[in-house]
């Protein structure tokens, strides 16, 4: 309408969470969406790195934490940071985006977009046969060893 920025969705990256200057990089970006009066809808699906989401991690309940999560930063509320779980084993939630005060949220259907990804990306073209790379403990590599049997990705123990 007036060429105003009303929400920003920031799919964060490793470059956005590995070693401090980037770090601060990012923490400088989430502060000039909120001084500007933008929302921010902040999807982090990545496991390296420290937490730079706009929900302080030490307010989080434990039961919130996860390796990926999503915040939605509200500037309405600014006091009521929202966080949505995206553990690996269950499909991604759908996100809600804010809009202008007293729209409706706009939502994104984020398991959809992400298995879109995966089919029209590289990959797909990866050779997924040997141990998941990565920090998964024991009870989630063999959901991962599971599920790219199921998909047909992996056709050994």
């Amino acid at each position: 309408k007036d060429g105003k920025v009303i929400t920003a969705i920031e799919f964060v990256s490793p470059w956005n969470k590995v070693g401090a200057l980037a770090r601060e990089q990012y923490s400088r970006k989430q502060l000039n969406y909120i001084d500007a009066g933008v929302n921010l809808v902040e999807i982090d699906l990545v496991r390296q790195g420290s937490h730079v989401l706009a929900a302080p991690i030490v307010e989080l309940r434990p039961e919130e934490r996860t390796p990926y999560m999503i915040c939605v930063y509200r500037i309405a509320k600014p006091d009521q940071i929202e966080v949505y779980r995206a553990p690996l084993e269950e499909p991604l939630p759908n996100v809600p985006v804010p809009l202008r005060y007293r729209e409706r949220d706009a939502v994104i259907e984020l398991q959809p977009l992400i298995d879109q990804c995966y089919r029209d990306g590289r990959y797909y073209r990866l050779d997924y046969s040997g141990k998941p790379k990565g920090k998964f403990d024991k009870t989630l590599t063999k959901w991962i060893e599971n599920r790219l049997r199921i998909e047909g990705r992996r056709t050994h123990n």
